[in-house]
Parts: C-alpha cells; sequence; structure tokens
C-alpha cells in the first residue's frame, strides 16, 4: 500500500508551508519513505 502523509503549517492571508512524504508500507516490517532524503533542519532541506 503506498500513500503519502502532508503536514503543513499555514499563517491566514501571510504564507503555507507544506512537507509531502510518499510511503510505502508492505506486508511485513516498517514503511520505506520513497520521496528522497530527509531534511536535516529547515536551513539543511
Amino acid at each position: 500500500m503506498a500513500f503519502t502523509s502532508e503536514p503543513g503549517v499555514y499563517l491566514v492571508d501571510q504564507f503555507g508551508v507544506r512537507h509531502e512524504d510518499v510511503l510505502l508500507v508492505r506486508e511485513k516490517g516498517l514503511p520505506d519513505v520513497l520521496s528522497g532524503v530527509r531534511a536535516i533542519d529547515a536551513w539543511n532541506p
């Protein structure tokens, strides 16, 4: 099964940021993140 996780932060009438991860879940084991390398922090994406 594949699905996305899309948390976001939105400030009304200012801006918004959404982070999207695509995950693959198999019958056994932890989900695999398919959207690439994870960011270290906001300044090192």
